[in-house]
């Protein structure tokens, strides 16, 4: 197995070529044959797919399937990954020294890193703390860690292809996916590009985690890429900091198969001079103070609501009030979801409600002080 991804690519260069990644698709025709072996039936037994990254016992990221890692710069992403490469390679009997993040032992097969982003100096600090945080003396031979920075669009998208052609892979994590795209919000680009790697990761029966940062302000990921990531992805986790508290966490944002967990936070130990879980009460308490704020953020959004819906009135009937949240309120699209918005609103003392069904009259609280 080629160690160095310039070899790889030389030796690429002097065989058959591969199919470059968002090259035009070649037309093709599918046959009965082909249909009748995708039905499935009360005979068929398809197993859930296999678990490859557990964070807190959820099932994060599956073989033969794609998941996606977010956030700002300097939110203890690269940590993140880190201890995901790390529990591939070495069993920590103390949740707390691992982030509470454990992957399966890739027992020999290839856990895979490609950088497109960083500096080659903080790739292979990257490097350093694996192994520091595994407790290894030595690089496994089945990890192949690889600085990307100065490739080309064209040779990064070769060298995806490449590494599914060369590697049996367990995991493959790929640092920067909007690098290897002109632009995100290109629709064509990234659905071709998502549609290749889920095909890539199914036929390969490898567990594939993307980076991607998150917009400016936080919440959304970037760009068309980053929606159709959203819509592919089996698990989609966010990672923030605190800057006043010097907390990092890790967020589900999406679990495709299994439960969302709760939010996980870690920070650095100055005793043991490494990010650790914060212990369990400083937990509890960080995530009430995270429901409260919540709370607090939902209902000053439905008070805003309200407040554009009834303007200068005081009464409003349902059939007027529904259609008014449907306006001013993005994605409410049915009397089913605009019924929803009003009860929030109702619930949080913001209007009343007189009458039945139909007959329903809201009345404005704020316009009777």
């Amino acid at each position: 197995m080629p160690n160095d991804i310039d070899a790889l690519i030389e030796r690429n260069n002097t065989t058959t070529p591969i199919v470059p990644l968002l090259s035009p698709t070649k037309p093709t025709k599918v046959s009965l044959k082909d249909l009748q072996n995708r039905r499935l039936t009360n005979t068929t037994k398809y197993p859930a797919p296999t678990p490859v990254i557990r964070i807190s016992g959820t099932n994060y990221a599956n073989a033969g399937m794609i998941s996606a890692l977010t956030g700002p710069p300097k939110s203890g992403k690269t940590t993140v990954i880190g201890f995901m490469i790390a529990t591939a390679f070495s069993h920590f009997n103390d949740r707390a020294q691992s982030l509470d993040i454990e992957t399966t032992f890739a027992n020999g097969r290839d856990v895979v890193y490609l950088d497109f982003e960083q500096h080659i100096s903080s790739t292979q600090d990257l490097q350093d703390k694996v192994l520091k945080y595994a407790g290894l003396s030595q690089t496994p031979e089945n990890l192949f860690i690889y600085n990307l920075l100065e490739m080309s669009l064209d040779e990064r998208r070769e060298t995806i292809d490449l590494v599914f052609k060369e590697h049996k892979m367990h995991l493959l994590i790929i640092d920067g996916l909007a690098d290897i795209l002109t632009s995100v919000n290109d629709e064509e680009k990234s659905n071709a590009l998502i549609e290749e790697l889920s095909l890539l990761a199914s036929r390969h029966n490898t567990a594939v985690v993307v980076v991607i940062h998150e917009n400016k302000g936080g919440g959304s990921v970037r760009g068309h890429l980053g929606s159709q990531i959203e819509r592919k992805c089996a698990g989609l986790i966010s990672i923030k900091k605190d800057r006043e508290k010097k907390i990092h966490s890790i967020e589900s944002r999406l679990i495709r198969i299994g439960d969302d967990f709760e939010t996980v936070y870690f920070h650095f130990s100055e005793e043991q001079k490494r990010m650790v879980l914060l212990d369990a009460v400083a937990t509890a308490e960080l995530n009430e103070e995270a429901k409260q704020s919540a709370a607090a953020k939902k209902e000053e959004k439905t008070k805003g609501l309200m407040h554009l819906c009834f303007g200068n009135l005081t009464e409003l009937p349902i059939k007027e009030l529904r259609a008014k949240v449907c306006h001013f309120s993005p994605g409410t699209n049915s009397d089913k979801n605009a019924d929803y918005h009003i009860k929030q609103a109702v619930d949080a003392g913001i209007i009343t409600v007189t009458g039945e069904r139909q007959h329903r009259l809201y009345t404005y609280v704020k316009a009777q002080a």
